[in-house]
């Protein structure tokens, strides 16, 4: 006789049905679709033995985010509150903060109630494609969403096996010519409009001859200059992936 593989506890339950159940110690038990040693059951016990959904597992609430079943301390709210105060969230630069927060803020007041361990990737995508008319709402709600879910993980939130954002795509942006490049015609007509000593072709200059963002030319001065060099550090991600620069300055 084979001997039964490990962790799996077979019993009869109150209705005299033949059962399988997966049990091990810090893993969720799951119930396995009998008989045993079937193509199915293997399936289930190599899902629930890699702390994972088993694909014959039928979760017991309705497929769309309103009907799900309102658990109090398992809530979405609760989670968003959680991300917040972790370092994670508090180490973001200021302006992402406040973005993100007034994200998250949206979402727990209209989908707080719901229990996050019940989210589902199919409830993910109703809540994205409510915003599907301005998509670049629509990603910045999944981004934040993703973070919420990989901060749930990453402190073995209860309940959470899987990040049910992880392989939801974005929408693609209502501008995919992205901003126009100006052409050299461009440039020279601009600088025929306004002279050296203005403000705007001083901020035009700065813009043409550095490529860098507006975060950083709008601090540029005389402090960042070292021996006919511009250097300093970029100010995206200058928190936790800081790049320093050092840019000749050109005639």
């Amino acid at each position: 006789m084979k001997k039964k593989p490990k962790f799996v506890r077979e019993y009869k339950d109150r209705h005299g049905v033949h059962r399988l159940q997966f049990r091990r110690l810090k893993h969720k038990s799951w119930n396995l679709r009998p008989p045993l040693w079937s193509k199915e059951f293997w399936q289930d016990y190599k899902a629930a033995l890699n702390n994972e959904i088993p694909p014959g597992v039928t979760l017991k609430y309705g497929r769309r985010p309103d009907k799900l079943l309102n658990v109090g301390s398992s809530s979405l709210k609760w989670l968003i509150q959680e991300y917040k105060s972790s370092a994670a969230f508090i180490q973001l630069q200021t302006r992402t903060q406040t973005v993100r927060a007034a994200i998250l803020d949206r979402l727990s007041e209209k989908y707080g109630h719901l229990p996050y361990t019940r989210l589902e990737r199919h409830h993910v995508l109703k809540i994205r494609d409510e915003l599907a008319d301005r998509p670049e709402a629509a990603n910045a709600m999944l981004k934040a969403l993703r973070q919420v879910f990989k901060h749930g993980i990453n402190y073995d939130a209860s309940g959470i096996l899987v990040n049910p954002t992880s392989d939801i795509p974005y929408f693609k942006s209502n501008n995919p010519m992205g901003h126009h490049s100006w052409t050299l015609e461009e440039v020279l007509q601009f600088e025929a409009k306004h002279p050296i000593g203005t403000k705007v072709r001083l901020a035009m200059a700065l813009l043409l001859y550095t490529g860098q963002r507006r975060s950083d030319i709008v601090v540029l001065g005389r402090q960042h200059v070292k021996e006919g060099r511009l250097e300093f550090i970029q100010h995206k991600n200058r928190k936790s992936k800081p790049v320093q620069l050092s840019i000749p300055i050109l005639p």
